[in-house]
């Protein structure tokens, strides 16, 4: 329980953090996004008979501007009882929106700094995130994609539905 709540407040304060950190670079008349994706949420799945908890927030603007997207994503990795990993983006460089069968996809790309277990933060990973609204049918669901600062697959999940929290994305 005292890991669940260490991890809910990592994500939490890395979001506000982000979030913050976004509004405060842009001036205000400046971030009318034209698209953007949003979410944040817990997804979940077994390995070896140990569930795995996946704590996420995301928040990705393409703004009007020709300047890159705007934006953060934010993951905590929890096996059994134990903080397995910490994503923290550092830039999202790629971002774009397709309709889908039953709602949207979002997929933006970045590179992140990294903690595995108690490790150092190790810096120069890359991602991918493919999110999937279902225009409020309680569908959503998460895809991330992670490569290590050689480029090598660390870990890749495929679409997997959202256990609670909410995706929301505007074209």
């Amino acid at each position: 329980m005292k890991n669940k709540a260490i991890a809910i407040s990592i994500v939490i304060i890395l979001s506000l953090t982000a979030t913050l950190s976004i509004v405060s670079a842009q001036p205000t008349n400046k971030v009318c996004a034209k698209s953007f994706a949003v979410g944040a949420g817990l997804f979940l799945h077994d390995e070896s008979g140990v569930t795995h908890k996946h704590y996420f927030d995301f928040s990705v603007f393409d703004t009007n501007t020709k300047n890159s997207p705007v934006g953060s994503f934010n993951l905590v990795c929890v096996h059994g009882k134990e903080i397995a990993m910490i994503i923290k983006s550092d830039d999202i460089t790629s971002f774009s929106i397709e309709k889908v069968k039953g709602g949207l996809m979002a997929t933006f790309t970045g590179s992140a700094t990294v903690k595995m277990d108690n490790g150092p933060w190790l810096e120069g990973w890359s991602f991918t995130v493919a999110a999937f609204d279902s225009n409020g049918k309680s569908n959503d669901a998460i895809s991330i994609t992670l490569l290590n600062s050689d480029g090598q697959l660390h870990c890749t999940m495929e679409l997997t539905p959202i256990a609670s929290g909410n995706i929301a994305i505007k074209n």
